[in-house]
């Protein structure tokens, strides 16, 4: 065990004339004797600290007051231990030449380096969530009151807030006292002037305290009509130094004391000293004077492990889990954003929210009051669309496809809800700065418990919102305006089979009508050699006569002419079933031709759409079609958003985007049911073209961790199972079609019959030809044969 070994601290606070002591330094103190106590008995260790107090008017009194630390050996400073009359940049500065630890306690920004770690949240942080407040409350009617002007960046910042009435007031804070409470009295008497019940302050917790002194004379605190946001990490330190009991206005603001971060500070140093122990039985490394820095020669601190390891740091303190990020600021803090009376706020406020030092986001309970959700949408018709004003409330009312399915699922769950649409009229798309427009951004800023319509899930709308089970599968189509029938052709009558057939088959009945003229000559068998009279009664197979023979045959009707000799008949045969298939096929295709509506040519597929110079292309800005054209590793995706992008033809809702299509020479890029839907709609001039791609899903998007989002999955599989789903899709595409059923379909061409389908009939002409053929010298040869045996007998 160690013997007696010392190991010391530095605290920084400013002089005052004041006997009162910040809770801060108190804080330091309480640390120190604890851990001490804690150290000493497991190592004999000893925790010490020296206090250096600085001069406010001299900035040398900074320099002094870190080298008089270093000169007592300390290993980690902390501070300033007393708010806002210090800043803690130049602290941090010397402490960075030093490669000395410094524990910043202030939440006011500071450069990152290599040796400052800040405990508490930082007042951009904190000023963000303040902001959210209001996003979660839907104030949109605010007094902005500042002590320090960039504190107002953040919130006008925000695309959210925009559309917000805001009305900033800035007070000097270095001003005197007396001035500050003149300048708020006026800000406050301009406030009621212009009826603005919303409050937002944003100042240090002196000057927060001093206005709200001039609240309470003006009756602005005491009244259930004025609610206020304080951006502030320790209400109770406001309390503390307001010289009036404020009433009945209601408060929101975020709980956490900030003396707690200074007891924290002391616990990270409390356990580097336990982890150097473990790891060498001893803390010569930080007590030992040759790795002592100097001020005098600027040596710095001659161990960077200590540095390594406080960055590793991993524990609990009393203000949630203690790490660092790489920029050594804290994480894992656990905020609390409180809501009560002015009364009641340091005693028994409500926890409305809370925030896990990881983001800025805060974390909202779901159920809302009286379990009415507010349920954000956009207009897509058949999914959500207008259907008149309430004549009592004169407030729209809304019917479709998601109308209907949201109001089984609220019956299956229990909840009421209020729809509104999504400001901005977008999906959601994700900016450069990381936030969300649209209704993703909506869920995610809390603003609204759910989301419903064409809502497409997509894996990086799931990095920022939850979604539940799909109620509808989709794709993204090619919606068009139809090119318009063709004007029948004078000899439309040959389109059945392609020029190459039919000069096969005049060639075929050519071929026959020839052979079937040889054969009659040949052939001792055949009409003509077998009667004078047929051959003066014109039946015999002369070649006018098999012409005859092969026309009647393949237009089916009959013929006084036919042949006798075997060898011909077998040709005949072979000609008739030719011509029997021939028929038959050209009458298929001719009722398949005349049946089908023939179009004009267009375009008919994604790449003929990219190469297409007449034809623009367009899609729904912040759509999930949009960012899958964007972000698409196709080359052929990735064109076609090139050319919408370069011609800026990114719609704000998928109606204007309909419209221009029915202009022509333009190609929408929607979700196949939209698609569908419009091909069913007056004046039915549109045709969806092309393979389908791109296939998605819509469902119900929810914030993220929501207690609701497993309810409303089960019910809306319960719908599924029970045949609802289908039945909306009826009632909301099939049973509203303003258009033909064929309305809006890409009519398909009845094919061309070619010499490859008929190949097979062919062969077996020739087959016929070749039997034929072969009977034919049969027929001779044994005519022949008898014949001269019949002569030699006479003879």
């Amino acid at each position: 065990m160690a013997l007696n070994q010392k190991v010391m601290f530095g605290g920084i606070t400013v002089n005052s004339a004041s006997s009162h002591i910040p809770q801060e330094q108190i804080a330091f103190e309480y640390a120190l004797e604890y851990f001490n106590n804690q150290v000493q008995a497991l190592y004999n260790i000893s925790i010490k600290a020296e206090m250096a107090r600085i001069d406010t008017k001299r900035v040398a009194s900074i320099h002094d007051a870190i080298c008089h630390q270093v000169d007592k050996k300390a290993i980690a400073i902390f501070g300033p231990l007393v708010k806002y009359d210090l800043h803690p940049s130049m602290i941090a500065y010397l402490c960075r030449s030093l490669k000395l630890p410094y524990f910043s306690i202030d939440n006011r920004f500071v450069d990152k380096d290599g040796t400052t770690f800040v405990m508490p949240p930082l007042q951009d942080d904190i000023d963000f969530i303040a902001t959210g407040i209001a996003k979660r409350f839907k104030w949109r009617k605010i007094a902005v009151i500042v002590d320090e002007m960039h504190r107002i960046e953040n919130i006008v910042n925000d695309v959210y807030t925009t559309a917000w009435e805001m009305q900033f007031f800035y007070i000097n804070e270095s001003a005197e006292i007396l001035e500050k409470k003149v300048e708020f009295r006026k800000v406050l008497n301009i406030v009621k002037t212009q009826n603005l019940t919303h409050l937002m302050i944003k100042c240090r917790d002196d000057n927060t305290a001093l206005l709200l002194d001039e609240a309470y004379y003006l009756n602005m605190l005491n009244r259930s009509v004025h609610q206020w946001i304080i951006a502030t990490l320790d209400i109770d330190a406001v309390y503390s130094d307001m010289k009036t009991q404020p009433g009945d206005a209601v408060i929101m603001t975020i709980r956490l004391v900030s003396a707690k971060f200074v007891f924290d500070a002391v616990e990270v140093m409390a356990y580097i000293i336990d982890k150097m122990y473990s790891l060498y039985e001893s803390v010569n490394l930080l007590t030992n004077p040759s790795f002592m820095p100097e001020c005098v020669t600027d040596k710095p601190f001659a161990r960077p492990e200590l540095i390594q390891l406080i960055q590793r740091v991993n524990t609990r303190g009393l203000t949630g889990d203690i790490r660092f990020d790489s920029n050594h600021q804290r994480k894992g803090y656990k905020l609390e954003v409180i809501r009560s009376t002015f009364q009641n706020i340091t005693s028994t406020p409500e926890i409305i929210g809370t925030n896990d030092g990881i983001s800025n986001s805060v974390q909202w309970p779901d159920y809302t009051e009286n379990n009415k959700l507010k349920i954000v949408t956009i207009l897509a018709e058949p999914f959500v669309f207008k259907k008149d004003y309430h004549f009592i409330t004169g407030k729209s009312t809304y019917q479709g496809f998601c109308i209907d399915l949201l109001n089984a699922v609220s019956q299956i769950v229990g909840f009421e809800y209020e729809l509104y649409l999504s400001p901005d009229g977008q999906y959601g798309s994700q900016l450069s700065n990381g936030r969300w427009t649209g209704m993703v951004g909506q869920l995610q800023d809390h603003i609204a418990d759910a989301a419903i319509g064409d809502f497409t899930i997509s894996q990086q709308r799931q990095t920022a919102i939850e979604f539940t089970v799909p109620f509808f599968y989709s794709n993204t189509a090619i919606l068009i305006r139809h090119p318009g029938q063709k004007q029948p052709e004078l000899f439309q009558f040959l389109y059945p089979f392609t020029v190459d057939v039919w000069i096969s088959v005049v060639a075929a009945a050519a071929g026959v009508s020839l052979l079937l003229s040889f054969y009659n000559s040949v052939s001792p068998y055949s009409w003509g050699n077998v009667s004078d009279s047929a051959h003066q009664a014109g039946i015999d197979q002369t070649l006018s006569n098999s012409a005859w023979f092969t026309s009647a045959a393949i237009l089916q009707q009959g013929c006084e002419s036919t042949p006798r000799g075997l060898s011909s008949r077998i040709l005949g045969l072979s000609w008739w079933f030719f011509a029997l298939i021939i028929a038959q096929t050209y009458t298929a295709q001719l009722t398949a031709h005349l049946s089908v509506t023939q179009i004009k040519s267009t375009i008919s597929s994604i790449g003929q759409l990219v190469e297409d110079q007449q034809y623009q292309v367009g899609v729904i800005n912040g759509s999930q079609t949009a960012d899958y054209l964007k972000y698409s590793t196709s080359s052929i995706h990735r064109k076609l958003w090139q050319k919408i992008f370069n011609k800026h033809n990114l719609y704000e809702n998928a109606d204007d985007g309909i419209q221009r299509a029915h202009h022509g020479s333009f190609a929408f890029l929607l979700d196949q049911p939209k698609a569908e839907y419009s091909t069913t709609r007056i004046p039915c001039d549109l045709m969806i073209i092309g393979k389908p791609f791109n296939h998605n899903s819509f469902g119900m998007g929810l914030p993220l961790n929501s207690a609701y989002t497993r309810n409303i999955s089960l019910a809306i599989s319960t719908l599924k199972d029970r045949g609802y789903i289908e039945y909306l899709k009826k009632k909301w595409w099939d049973d509203r079609s303003q258009c033909t059923s064929t309305a809006g379909q890409v009519e398909t061409e009845a094919s061309q019959m070619t010499l490859q389908y008929l190949g097979g009939i062919f062969i077996t002409l020739f087959i016929g030809f070749c039997v034929g053929y072969i009977l034919l010298f049969i027929e001779m040869s044994w005519y022949y044969y008898h014949h001269r045996k019949t002569v030699n007998m006479l003879v």
